[in-house]
């Protein structure tokens, strides 16, 4: 008998969890599902990104984050 754990989920939602909790004036969206890699090309969106963690703040650009 074994017990198996996905670890690479239960690691990024550590490294989620750490962020939120320490990010004053961060947002922090997991698994964003919103994100395209070409924008406006020829009036549409192309090859929709899924980034685990994305880090944002007003007036600077977005962080996109991959846990590895």
């Amino acid at each position: 008998m074994a017990i198996i754990f996905p670890m690479e989920k239960i690691f990024k939602d550590y490294i989620a969890l750490l962020l939120v909790k320490y990010s004053d004036g961060f947002k922090i969206k997991v698994q964003g599902k919103s994100w395209f890699l070409v924008e406006k090309h020829k009036g549409e969106t192309k090859f929709r990104l899924k980034p685990e963690i994305v880090i944002d703040k007003k007036k600077t650009k977005k962080k996109i984050l991959d846990t590895k």
